[in-house]
């Protein structure tokens, strides 16, 4: 397997991924030894979330599902937007809420975040890591 020695890596996405779970996140666990990763992806995400599963993209995330799979890694930059459209009108989540999600992955540097809300039933979490 090639990929767990890679050393650096980036993947740009501009069209929506619908299967992030099942394609993106195993491929990146797969490079165990990688030092520099740079994402931009624009991930769709439907269904039902249940307790604390989040619908978004966020740091808690990253740092379970990616980060800790990748011990070597010093050098993280990232733009995720996150999309909903099942109604989560009793679900408003703020940018506090998803910022301070990131506390475990400062060592990355900062991160900003944005909410967007628009219609009946769409909602868009936007992160990244600010230079």
């Amino acid at each position: 397997d090639d990929l767990i020695n890679l050393k650096c890596f980036s993947l740009t996405n501009y069209d929506y991924i619908y299967d992030y779970d099942d394609l993106v996140v195993p491929l990146l666990r797969r490079m165990t030894h990688l030092e520099k990763l740079t994402l931009y992806l624009r991930i769709s995400k439907t269904g039902l979330f249940i307790g604390d599963a989040s619908p978004f993209i966020d740091g808690i995330h990253l740092h379970n599902e990616i980060l800790v799979h990748i011990p070597q890694l010093h050098t993280f930059k990232y733009y995720i937007s996150t999309e909903t459209c099942t109604d989560y009108s009793n679900l408003r989540i703020s940018n506090r809420d998803i910022q301070q999600t990131f506390t475990n992955i400062i060592k990355y540097g900062q991160t900003a975040c944005i909410m967007d809300y628009y219609g009946a039933s769409g909602t868009i979490c936007h992160v990244y890591s600010l230079p």
